[in-house]
């Protein structure tokens, strides 16, 4: 597929070669999930969709501990096409294939153009993974990722000390979208001692600058900074939370993730360029500590393996061209095999595209419990039967139902709270706000509600609400008429 690649004109044929993964990433990120926002993704459209539709601030107008930032662009999208799917994932495809440019310079930068261009392949590839999140072009970690490489970009290729300074700003930017950006922004940071110290003083004056930035933004959308600083980080570390896993699970994410995908294609290369000579270890370090950022988290999920992609994949290509140029293996044979192996499974885009066609009974049991598209056609069925100004709570995992209703929650936890201050939270919430609509799980899905809520809740219909009808694998209840 690739085969003849390294023998044409490096930067075009580097263009062409993106746009080309660019397509393969859209088909993949379009055609999946039903045709719908995914969870995660529904979080974030009510949360940005309260702010800009409602002026209900991020944290205010519902919690997730997620960057205000991409709050923002999910609000973005619904001011501009309502509720939809593509919007954000196209942006965020966009976003990715800028990053796999700067991931291609830093590897034309460090290694040559045969590094280079294999490094778009291994990259561009990689990132079309079930186990780094492909479908997931719009979370966090595709911004945080991109600007890290433009930041790492900067100051491998720094020329004056404004170049430096924008290392810094880039690196502060990508900080605003995921706390965990500073693991790869770190390296920067500890590499800018070997410089003059005039010289340093611009990358860190340009990290400031940015946090600086992100902080003024803060102030003047009128986030309350003590909100930012609980639900955003530190709620999420204590019982309940979504970080709070035994060490057991932790082990066993760590292996299905590590050594139960994918991933191990990295592994041989990576093994192989222990023995290269280098003339410093920047590579290293940087997987490294992306790598131990990952583990601190605890969590292994898919998306969060992005941050280790780019490190992966110029390594992988620095080894592959060194077979190349030392060994004399032909430059298409090390190509088609790489293409061959790192090419994904291209399943679920055909699946989607069955589902159009073939009817689905709505109470498919799905990754929450409910088939997807059910909870949409839920959404739908609120939207329709409520108005504007009702308040619709919408227990569990009910996220996307709360999206596609297009109501708000009576709660700022509209989704599943499990955290001591979540669940008081919650509780008063509940308590002070006239609710229009309450819609639970049914009996199948009893597990996607805490126990002490559902008891809450119960209690509450029992006493002021009444049974309407069972829809989509909930049970739905409205207000009594006084």
């Amino acid at each position: 597929m690739f085969g003849n690649i390294i023998f044409l004109r490096p930067k075009v044929t580097a263009i062409r070669l993106i746009i080309a993964l660019t397509i393969l990433q859209l088909i993949i990120s379009l055609l999946s999930d039903g045709f719908m926002l995914s969870h995660a993704e529904s979080m974030w459209h009510y949360i940005g969709r309260n702010w800009l539709r409602h002026g209900m601030v991020p944290y205010s107008g519902g919690v997730d501990n997620k960057s205000p930032m991409i709050f923002l662009i999910f609000g973005i999208s619904d001011k501009l096409f309502g509720v939809n799917f593509w919007f954000p994932r196209l942006v965020g495809t966009i976003c990715q294939s800028i990053g796999l440019y700067y991931a291609y310079k830093i590897t034309m930068r460090i290694a040559g153009p045969v590094s280079a261009m294999l490094s778009i392949i291994i990259y561009g590839l990689s990132l079309l993974w079930h186990v780094t999140g492909n479908k997931y072009t719009a979370h966090t970690e595709t911004y945080e990722v991109t600007f890290t490489l433009i930041s790492i970009y900067k100051f491998l290729t720094a020329k004056n000390k404004k170049d430096l300074f924008y290392s810094g700003l880039f690196s502060g930017s990508a900080l605003m979208f995921r706390y965990s950006a500073l693991f790869g922004t770190l390296v920067i940071l500890l590499y800018a001692f070997k410089l003059k110290t005039k010289s340093a003083l611009y990358i860190y004056l340009g990290f400031i600058a940015a946090i600086g930035g992100f902080t003024l933004f803060i102030i003047f959308s009128g986030i309350n900074f003590h909100d930012f600083f609980i639900y955003s980080f530190a709620d999420n570390f204590v019982p309940g939370s979504i970080t709070n896993h035994n060490l057991l699970w932790k082990a066993q994410r760590f292996v299905e993730v590590f050594f139960n995908s994918e991933l191990v294609l990295f592994y041989p290369a990576l093994a192989g360029y222990l023995f290269l000579k280098r003339e410093n270890n920047f590579l290293g370090l940087w997987l490294l500590s992306e790598f131990i950022g990952i583990s601190i988290i605890g969590l292994f999920s898919y998306e969060h393996l992005k941050d280790m992609l780019p490190a992966l994949s110029i390594i992988n290509a620095i080894v592959f061209a060194h077979l190349i140029e030392n060994y004399k293996i032909p430059a298409k044979v090390i190509t088609l095999v790489i293409s061959l192996c790192f090419f994904p499974k291209l399943l679920e885009p055909f699946i989607a595209l069955k589902k159009l066609f073939v009817s689905k009974s709505l109470f498919t049991p799905g990754a929450y419990g409910l088939d997807e598209s059910s909870k949409k056609q839920l959404g739908y069925w609120i939207k329709a039967n409520t108005t504007e100004k009702d308040y619709v709570l919408i227990t569990g995992f009910g996220a996307q139902v709360q999206a596609y209703s297009e109501r708000i929650s009576p709660s700022i936890y509209f989704n599943n709270t499990s955290t001591t201050l979540a669940k008081k939270q919650f509780f008063n919430d509940i308590l002070k706000t006239k609710t229009t609509m309450i819609v639970m799980p049914i009996e199948q899905s009893d597990n996607l509600v805490d126990a002490d809520i559902k008891k809450f809740v119960t209690a509450k219909i029992e006493k002021d609400y009444q049974f309407v009808k069972t829809y989509s694998g909930y049970n739905i209840f409205v207000l009594k008429p006084k």
